[in-house]
């Protein structure tokens, strides 16, 4: 539904609004008015009605298919690669011998890199709490097993909401914690679980790397696009340095979360939206993302 006020156009889509102001012929200035997304971006509309999405080849499906719904044409141009953490040999044994009061997985590659392990364990009597429901999801084939349960989603999926809500045993319980992780994340979740008084054994199961190199074919299809997705630092640091910085580009960043636009904004770009409630694997923030993109070419 679109409704005019003056020179403004607010648009509601499914909940999402956002008010766009008409400055000139070929630029619009889009200000995100409720929780799901936050940003003043200025937007080209000579650029084509397109977006860059740069997770890993063939994890990005979902994401297409959302965008597709709202005609979004999609280039998928991986810039990250998830490779072993230094301690992925200790957790099929860690498990075997430890017992924990939760295992707190934050990220679908953290989930894929746990079920596996998990199987290799044998299969132990696991508690999972997990960051949003994308991360719930990654565990789809998994919760169906004998001996595993996912006993906790946070209300947001960020570590920090998921360290504030985790729920406390009852007395006399143990507090210990397995927190298989990325080498990359940041401390945020241990220190928020220790600060409340559980005792966090964190294991880096997996990293997060940049690409090396980029088909220059790839790389000149993506400079059409108005609006590049990330979902980690790291792929920000990966186009920043593959793309932006040899390549006159001065599109949209859209990250899931504020962490990734944290990021986008120290590497110096200056137009960028994020869900405030990250998580792109769960539909119905999918369906909220492309929704808010769909928003950036509507007048």
């Amino acid at each position: 539904m679109a409704l005019a006020f003056g020179g403004e156009i607010y648009l509601d889509l499914l909940g999402i609004g956002l008010r766009v102001s008409n400055f000139a012929a070929q630029t619009a200035v889009v200000l995100c008015s409720t929780p799901a997304f936050s940003s003043r971006v200025t937007i080209c509309c000579q650029r084509r009605n397109s977006v860059v999405v740069t997770r890993e080849r063939g994890k990005n499906d979902k994401l297409i298919k959302a965008l597709r719904n709202h005609q979004i044409e999609c280039l998928e141009l991986p810039l990250i690669e998830h490779t072993p953490g230094p301690d992925l040999h200790r957790l099929a044994l860690t498990l075997q011998e430890r017992s924990f009061q939760w295992i707190v997985v934050t990220s679908p590659e953290a989930a894929a890199v746990f079920a596996n392990e998990w199987k290799n364990a044998g299969c132990p009597k696991v508690k999972v709490a997990v960051v949003g429901d994308g991360t719930k999801q990654a565990f789809r084939d998994t919760v169906s097993q004998p001996n595993f349960e996912v006993g906790f989603v946070s209300s947001q999926a960020t570590a920090k909401v998921l360290a504030e809500e985790l729920p406390k045993p009852d007395g006399g319980q143990s507090l210990e914690v397995l927190y298989p992780a990325s080498l990359k994340a940041s401390d945020d979740l241990a220190n928020g679980l220790s600060h409340r008084g559980f005792k966090v054994c964190r294991l880096n199961t997996y990293s997060t790397e940049s690409v090396k190199v980029l088909p220059e074919s790839d790389v000149q299809m993506a400079l059409r696009a108005s609006v590049v997705a990330f979902a980690s630092p790291t792929a920000v640091k990966a186009w920043m340095e593959l793309v932006a910085k040899t390549h006159d580009w001065n599109g949209a960043a859209a990250c899931i979360g504020g962490t990734s636009a944290a990021a986008a904004r120290k590497a110096g770009m200056e137009k960028i939206f994020y869900a405030h409630n990250p998580g792109i694997d769960g539909s119905s923030q999918k369906f909220a993302f492309a929704a808010g993109l769909r928003a950036f070419w509507r007048r």
